[in-house]
């Protein structure tokens, strides 16, 4: 079927979830408040999301139970994707002082997704002897 769209599972939800854990300790972010839902991202059509409430230090991680991803995920795309919204709320603080500045709300998040990019590509490339799995 063209264009058609798949969902991650509940399965893929505990991968999700384990793995971004294991970047939270990694990276060493304490002080948080961390929510991790399998649910919609709330029309954001997003495959995931991190969504940071910097005053209150909490900060939700959600998996899309949607039909959003262009191919059923595999185990990397949602550890990956873990990867990705960890980095989110590494660089949230940056991201919230750059959209205050005179900084377009795009230019801010552009930069914000190079970085984890590079981060990811460089990390992924070393996962399992970083982590020890």
């Amino acid at each position: 079927m063209v264009n058609e769209k798949f969902a991650a599972t509940e399965k893929d939800f505990e991968i999700f979830k384990e793995e971004g854990k294991k970047w939270v300790e990694f990276w060493g972010l304490k002080g948080w408040d961390i929510y991790w839902k399998y649910e919609t991202t709330g029309g954001l059509k997003y495959c995931a999301q991190c969504y940071i409430r910097l005053e209150e230090r909490d900060v939700t991680m959600r998996l899309s139970n949607e039909k959003l991803w262009p191919e059923q995920p595999d185990e990397e795309n949602i550890r990956r994707s873990a990867f990705h919204e960890v980095c989110e709320l590494l660089l949230g603080r940056l991201g919230v002082i750059n959209r205050s500045r005179f900084v377009t709300e795009s230019e801010s998040t552009e930069a914000e997704h190079e970085v984890i990019s590079i981060l990811e590509n460089m990390i992924f490339a070393n996962r399992d002897k970083l982590l020890g799995d």
